[in-house]
């Protein structure tokens, strides 16, 4: 049976997105020492405490709010990309708090979130919104595997 969850309220995700963006090693992969899990979970666990809950938690709401986060930035870049709406903004409360995420600052997808929804077996962001990119680089390692062989 799985563990119950908790009910969070607005002020608590706030306050959670506050702590999150102020424990970068959680979110910003550029930092030398975000593959350190020692050290992750060491954030997690004083995050935890603020809230008195778990470290698992803490971290199944911030895995759900980081989701939705990058699928309304995905709506918004594909509106924008289609010229559908340039003035769509998203609905969900949280989003404009959770821009920080958004680390290429031109609100596309981190590279390492394309990578993993390649990895996961997804359409990437790429294929989706520039398709010939997609299409220009598989030609690419075609011909790199040609000359390998050749």
């Amino acid at each position: 049976m799985a563990p119950s969850t908790r009910t969070w309220t607005k002020s608590e995700t706030y306050k959670l997105i506050e702590l999150y963006q102020s424990h970068t090693i959680l979110w910003d992969f550029r930092r030398s020492d975000h593959k350190d899990r020692n050290k992750r979970n060491y954030a997690l666990v004083q995050i935890a405490s603020v809230f008195g809950t778990t470290p698992q938690e803490i971290h199944r709401k911030i895995h759900n709010m980081k989701g939705q986060f990058f699928q309304e930035l995905k709506k918004l870049k594909i509106k924008k990309m289609n010229g559908l709406d340039d003035s769509y903004v998203s609905s969900w409360g949280f989003f404009n708090y959770l821009k920080f995420l958004d680390l290429s600052g031109t609100e596309t997808m981190p590279q390492n979130m394309m990578d993993m929804q390649e990895q996961e077996g997804n359409l990437s962001f790429d294929s989706i919104i520039m398709p010939e990119t997609t299409i220009q680089r598989k030609q690419t390692e075609r011909s790199a595997r040609k000359n390998k062989e050749a």
